[in-house]
């Protein structure tokens, strides 16, 4: 897929099979992954966003296509395992680049405001297809509540006591908000 034109055709290929908009949300951050991991310092997390979002989603999304042929075994085929796995890592990632933002590093904050509005854009297509959402955290604004989340880990950081810190798996919810999987997180610690 080099070339916009090639782009443009295998979405629109995308949009027009079956959980479409899913697709498309998928394949347009796989084709913003190399300008996203641009905007980061930390060479290894470039290297990670550009991994685990270029390579890691090409290959999700072919085994997507192959996997939407069968409606009966989709779900449990393709969007738990391998949607699961990619929403935690946009959620990684969003946090190490949160981080790194709030190390001084200004182009890191655009980089997370875009991966949180991916998964924004991935929660609505999921919702729309009536499976559970995608939980909304953001690292070192959201408050740690048990009732969401599942604390795996303290970390010390100062003023940020009792915050989400970190986000290392994404929780899921229902249609109406409730958690049916917890988002497991590392709470900011003295």
């Amino acid at each position: 897929m080099s070339t916009d034109a090639n782009w443009r055709s295998w979405l629109d290929q995308l949009r027009e099979g079956p959980h479409g908009a899913l697709a498309v949300s998928l394949g347009e951050l796989l084709k913003d992954s190399e300008r996203l991991a641009q905007g980061l310092q930390d060479a290894a997390l470039r290297e990670a966003l550009k991994e685990q979002l270029g390579q890691g989603l090409r290959a999700r999304l072919q085994r997507f296509q192959k996997a939407a042929a069968d409606e009966a075994s989709f779900q449990e085929r393709w969007v738990e395992p391998e949607l699961d796995s990619a929403l935690d890592v946009l959620a990684q990632l969003e946090s190490r680049a949160r981080a790194e933002h709030r190390a001084g590093h200004a182009p890191a904050g655009i980089v997370a405001d875009e991966l949180a509005r991916r998964t924004r854009q991935l929660d609505r297509a999921l919702l729309d297809e009536g499976w559970p959402g995608v939980q909304p955290v953001r690292p070192f604004e959201t408050r740690f509540e048990p009732r969401a989340h599942k604390a795996v880990g303290q970390r010390p950081r100062p003023g940020c006591e009792g915050l989400v810190v970190e986000v290392v798996r994404a929780g899921r919810v229902d249609q109406d908000g409730r958690p049916v999987r917890k988002a497991q997180v590392v709470v900011g610690a003295r």
